[in-house]
């Protein structure tokens, strides 16, 4: 009996097993598993990355896709791949959050394994489905940092002496973010390769650096140097990375190069913000074990912690992005933390010194989006407005009057029943709403289809790479089946108005993307995008000459128009054409209302103007850029293309980094104010809040009496300079009150320039004293605005009502030549 029973159970065993064989050979691949690839942001529109772990059980090469879909939404995101025989592999797939995505809660995202030309058709696995389920939480990470750290010291029993330092980097990464009130989340870049994707980049506030071997990866770095582009802060501890390595990080005329390495056990840290009114203790670094300072110069950055005169913290601004370069061992910013923190989740045994607070929320600041949030209206002013005009209306309406007066008069003065008024009215409202629509149909026919594109070109300080973003319209007669395309790196979000149909986000591979509907909308809607396109040396040269500023421009699509530049911010001024040259001579300055010069401007230049107003004028917290001179070209090549045919339209306004060309000594040349920098005296206790360097503007609305300790800097590039004039224009409003200016620090004192009562307009004055242009010779002048209180009041008490003053502007415009450079001018040439 048993005998019979073993020989039934294999004969069972033996029917069975190539069945599962053949299952298996008709459906051989597996989705094992999906993650979330970088834990970067979930929310509205934002772009994520999820990996498919897929294994391919069969003796044959297989295709397929991976479709990720977001639970209440029918856009799809589809990556294709290619999986070898008895292979494994890692399918990314990036995918766009739907903009209707709830600010807080959870998302769920199903990844699913389908045949490579139905996405219908879901794979099974012995009998499964294939899918998964991922769940996110959305609005939980309010900041988020990158950490590319150097690997940690293997641990070691706590007998062991001496003992091991904390794992400093780590730490005072940690500690500086808690401290400057963010949590700990943060997108580490050690144990995986860096994201190499601009979407990703775009969630990061902020990267922190000290692994040399980041900068071993040149696609890491380049995405280094678009994120420090597009306002990203990269923190780079200088004390572990050799400054050779951040080299392509710098912009024009930066450099930062090692000196030597020294060893302290004790130093006294200077800084220049408002840690400096701390005591000499609290400013005392004492260590039993030395600590490493690696000793530099640098030019182009802004030094704002120095030890024994060098520098322990650099500020780089590389376009709108801070470049942050600490040299002073990381061991010697952080301390044990005495209190906790009130969440315990961020609880972290560290804490930066107090001399450091402020570094840290400056590291750490939150950044915007890339794309932005408000839409210009140029494109759909491009394209035109598919509407009646308003006097086709008004003539339908007055004759629809006019027939229903007719109509009432006829059928009271005559034999008919009033009754038919009911009858008649519906009737000729009816035909006349007919015609409106016949109408409205007729002009929709009349504007063609196509793409209305602005584009908005920047190019990065070494011009080797121009990051392009596009606000576009597309208007469509009726409803088409396209894609759009695009082969590079970038991103693309289709406004949120455009329902119809299902969207579909297809990732060939790492170079190419479309997004595929088959329905997309007729009528006018909006899509943005974003990429970056390779270039070579796309950087304008400023040559000063005796007229001012002339400007040798690169090769670009077409000649750039309507320029302005921007060398300091919060001071553009018009450029003009010259004899075939670029020209900018300072006496026409960039207002709101002014911006485009023309004795009648057309309706492009119109356009323009808006946009310029809008861009020039909005600040977005520090994230502000300077040294650039913009201009409108053509469109760029290399955009996303639409597989239908339609053509596009629109401009491109372009903002080029400037590089100064040094005059020949002894040569004569003319400063306009738009390249003299001005900013608040350093290290004044004093120093007045009315002026702010971020954004080059002044306070409104001041009440109180002040007196501002100014300084006026010539660019490097011209150092050392004999000034023989100099021309400070002060453009203030201050009613009931007096108003002087001083200018130089001579031995004999500052000189008095002029002395107003109740200002009201601008005042230009001309300086040739000698003391004077003698102060101005290492390219800073320092200058002195009294602002008095009211003079029309003896006690306070007596004040009956608020009278407010303001400055506009105060500039300065210089001539003279520029001599053979000394030692001091070097030194003064390499601490600005």
């Amino acid at each position: 009996m048993l005998i019979r029973n073993a020989v039934l159970s294999l004969c069972f065993l033996q029917c069975c097993i190539p069945l599962i064989a053949q299952e298996d050979l008709a459906a051989p691949l597996e989705l094992q598993s999906a993650v979330r690839v970088y834990q970067g942001r979930v929310r509205a529109n934002a772009m994520i990355y999820v990996s498919g772990r897929v294994h391919n059980h069969g003796q044959q090469v297989q295709n397929a896709r991976l479709v990720a879909t977001v639970s209440g939404s029918f856009d799809q995101s589809v990556s294709n791949f290619q999986i070898g025989p008895n292979q494994t592999e890692f399918v990314p797939v990036q995918i766009c959050l739907p903009s209707n995505l709830p600010a807080e809660g959870t998302v769920e995202i199903e990844i699913s394994l389908v045949q490579p030309n139905d996405e219908q058709i879901i794979l099974q696995f012995r009998g499964q489905p294939q899918q998964q389920t991922l769940s996110m939480t959305a609005g939980r990470i309010a900041s988020l940092a990158g950490m590319a750290l150097e690997p940690e010291l293997r641990g070691q029993p706590a007998w062991y002496w001496p003992p091991l330092p904390p794992y400093a980097s780590y730490e005072l990464a940690l500690a500086s973010r808690i401290d400057a009130g963010y949590s700990r989340d943060a997108l580490f870049m050690d144990a995986a390769p860096p994201p190499l994707d601009s979407t990703t980049w775009q969630d990061l506030d902020s990267v922190v650096i000290s692994d040399p071997r980041f900068f071993d990866d040149l696609a890491s770095v380049e995405m280094s140097k678009r994120y420090l582009s597009k306002g990203g802060r990269v923190w780079v501890m200088l004390d572990n990375v050799p400054c050779e390595c951040v080299r392509p990080l710098l912009g024009i005329e930066q450099a930062c190069e090692e000196v030597d390495t020294v060893e302290l056990t004790q130093c006294v840290i200077q800084s220049t913000d408002s840690t400096r009114l701390l005591s000499e203790q609290d400013r005392t670094i004492q260590q039993y074990d030395p600590i490493a300072l690696k000793r530099v110069v640098q030019s182009g950055g802004e030094v704002t912690h120095t030890v024994d005169g060098w520098p322990a913290a650099i500020w780089m601004k590389v376009g709108l992005g801070d470049l942050l370069l600490t040299t002073l061992d990381r061991r010697a910013w952080i301390e044990p933390r005495a209190t906790p923190t009130k969440n315990p989740m961020d609880n972290v045994p560290y804490a930066t010194k107090p001399w450091a607070a402020q570094l840290a929320t400056r590291a750490h600041a939150n950044i915007q989006s890339g794309i932005d949030d408000e839409p210009s209206e140029y494109p759909v002013q491009l394209i035109g407005n598919a509407i009646l005009s308003r006097s086709v209306v008004m003539t339908a309406l007055l004759c629809f009057c006019a027939v229903f007066v007719v109509s009432a008069a006829v059928l009271h003065f005559g034999s008919w029943n009033k009754l038919w008024l009911f009858a008649v009215s519906p009737i000729v409202a009816i035909a006349f709403a007919g015609f409106l629509l016949f109408a409205a149909s007729t002009v929709r026919q009349g504007i063609s289809e196509g793409v209305a594109i602005l584009q908005r070109v920047s190019v990065t300080e070494d011009g080797t790479t121009a990051i392009v973003q596009e606000e576009c319209a597309t208007y469509l007669n009726s409803t088409n089946d396209m894609g759009l395309e695009l082969d590079g790196d970038g991103m693309a979000t289709i406004s949120p108005q455009v329902t119809a149909g299902v969207k579909r986000f297809v990732q060939d591979d790492f170079q190419h993307w479309r997004i595929s509907n088959p329905a997309w909308p007729p009528g006018t809607w909006r899509y943005q995008s974003e990429y970056a396109v390779p270039t070579t040396s796309l950087i304008a040269q400023a040559k000063f000459t005796e007229q001012g500023v002339e400007f040798e421009l690169p090769e670009l699509p077409s000649l750039l128009s309507d320029p302005i530049v921007e060398y300091i911010v919060g001071d553009p001024m018009i450029c003009l054409e010259r004899e075939g040259k670029l020209v900018c001579d300072g006496q026409l300055a960039a207002r709101d209302d002014r911006l485009i010069v023309g004795q009648l401007l057309s309706s492009e230049q119109q356009r323009r103007t808006q946009v310029y107003q809008r861009d020039l004028t909005r600040v977005r917290g520090d994230r502000v850029r300077g040294q650039q001179l913009y201009g409108w070209t053509g469109l760029w090549a290399g955009n996303p293309q639409w597989t239908a045919s339609l053509p596009q339209t629109g401009s491109a306004l372009v903002a080029l980094p400037i590089s100064i060309l040094r005059p020949r000594d002894g040569e004569t040349i003319t400063i306009p104010h738009g390249f003299i920098r001005l900013q608040n005296r350093p290290n004044q206790l004093g120093t007045t809040s009315a002026f702010h360097e971020s954004i080059g503007s002044w306070s409104e609305e001041m009440t109180m009496g002040i007196r501002a300790e100014m300084q006026f800097l010539l660019p490097p590039e011209l150092l050392p300079f004999a000034a023989t004039s100099i021309d400070l224009e002060l453009n203030v409003q201050a009613p009931r009150r007096k108003v002087r200016l001083l200018a130089g620090a001579g031995p004999n004192g500052p000189v008095p320039v002029f002395e107003l009562s109740s200002p009201s307009i601008g005042l230009k004055q001309t300086i040739t004293d000698s003391d004077v242009l003698a102060d101005f010779a290492d390219g800073v002048l320092d200058c002195i605005v009294e602002i008095t209180d009211r003079t029309d009041i003896s006690q306070p008490g007596e004040m009956s009502g608020v009278v407010s003053w303001k400055i506009e502007h105060f500039r300065a415009t210089v001539q003279g030549t520029v001599t053979t450079p000394t030692r001091a001018a070097d030194v003064r040439s390499s601490d600005q």
